[in-house]
């Protein structure tokens, strides 16, 4: 069977998503960086996140920052 090639054109994000991706993102560094200095690093679940922050912040974003920073603590 060949395969099909798709060009999707993509629009710009609207202001509020912008927004949203910008405030997601510091929140998730300054996460990171609390992390790095927390001592059940090695424990950490997604759950940590509340004792972090009472914010909503989606549990696949905090676990992969879980995950990179474990890695880069390692290192």
């Amino acid at each position: 069977m060949p395969t099909i090639t798709l060009r999707l054109e993509l629009h710009n994000p609207t202001k509020v998503k912008q927004d949203m991706y910008e405030r997601m993102t510091e929140v998730n560094t300054a996460f990171a960086n609390w992390l790095l200095d927390h001592p059940e690093l090695n424990q950490a679940t997604s759950k940590i996140f509340k004792a972090f922050s009472s914010q909503r912040f989606p549990s696949a974003v905090v676990n992969q920052t879980i995950r990179e920073v474990k890695s880069q603590k390692k290192n």
